[in-house]
């Protein structure tokens, strides 16, 4: 596979012979620019595509991952706000926007954010990392080990679950109903693994 720099050579030779403009080859290149890290080609090329495709999902969540990664973080929130208003509770956007708020430190708002899709997409391991990210940044250790246990278990690491698990269980300290919903956890992963060859 050819590196990142040779895509952005070739895909700004096609441009260049274009006779007309073509908006695949502009979003391919603006992955490129992202890829190489031209983040500032990238969004300019971006903000001209959300211009002509202003609810397009797949273009407001690429605008925002470049934004993110250029440290813009409140241009990513009002952008990803802005694409919820229309399209809510979307899963693509939800994430990006968790994402922005735990970069922005807003963690509370992440939270509420990641919960809510994990009760729709209970299975998807990345909302359960970036959950362990918010709780992370929030200095909330107890969840932290919650969260990481959970995404551990969907890849199918149940001993490095349980291991989270068990070191969640101290700092719950005299909050029984906590430390009684952790064990049981506990004990329902051990018992998927019973009958498998681990």
């Amino acid at each position: 596979a050819r590196d990142a720099s040779a895509k952005v050579t070739d895909l700004e030779r096609q441009r260049s012979h274009s006779q007309r403009y073509n908006e695949v080859l502009e979003y391919a290149l603006a992955c490129a620019y992202y890829k190489t890290n031209r983040l500032n080609e990238a969004m300019a090329i971006m903000e001209n595509l959300l211009n002509k495709r202003q609810h397009r999902i797949t273009y407001i969540a690429t605008q925002a991952e470049i934004l993110n990664k250029a440290g813009k973080f409140k241009e990513a929130i009002a952008l990803l706000e802005a694409g919820l208003e229309f399209t809510p509770n979307n899963y693509v956007l939800s994430v990006h926007y968790a994402d922005a708020l735990t970069r922005n430190n807003q963690t509370d708002q992440a939270i509420l954010v990641l919960r809510e899709q994990i009760t729709w997409q209970p299975t998807w391991p990345i909302l359960w990392y970036l959950l362990a990210e918010a709780y992370g940044k929030d200095n909330d250790r107890l969840n932290v080990y919650q969260a990481k246990a959970e995404y551990y278990y969907l890849y199918g690491h149940v001993n490095r679950a349980v291991e989270q698990l068990e070191y969640a269980i101290p700092l719950a300290q005299k909050q029984f109903q906590i430390t009684s919903r952790i064990q049981q956890r506990i004990n329902e992963m051990r018992r998927s693994m019973e009958g498998l060859d681990i």
